[in-house]
């Protein structure tokens, strides 16, 4: 469990750093403790399912993307953000055709 602490700490901080926040910013779009931000950057706090949907809120990203483990470390976080970015909006039929497309694309 420490490491998992460890890795959404590490993910956070990224985050906030793209974002450009500091902790004290963060903390305040998210409506916590800019404390409780650092503990969690540290790996010291295990946040609710509802502090982790207010950080990813305020991050403007989804909450998987704070648990992401070999994406975040192998530098490929970047690029599935910005997928998720593209997709966040779209109906639902939209989403079924662009799966149908990826699994042909992949196919390759």
């Amino acid at each position: 469990m420490e490491e998992t602490l460890k890795l959404l700490g590490r993910n956070i901080r990224e985050l906030r750093k793209q974002a450009n926040y500091t902790q004290s910013m963060l903390a305040e779009k998210a409506g916590i403790c800019p404390k409780f931000i650092g503990q969690l950057e540290r790996g010291e706090s295990n946040p609710s399912i509802t502090v982790l949907h207010k950080i990813a809120c305020a991050l403007s990203k989804d909450v998987s993307r704070l648990l992401i483990t070999n994406a975040a470390s192998s530098g490929k976080a970047v690029h599935i953000d910005r997928i998720v970015t593209l997709l966040m909006d779209r109906k639902e039929s939209e989403l079924l055709d662009i799966a149908k497309a990826l699994e042909l694309l992949l196919r390759r």
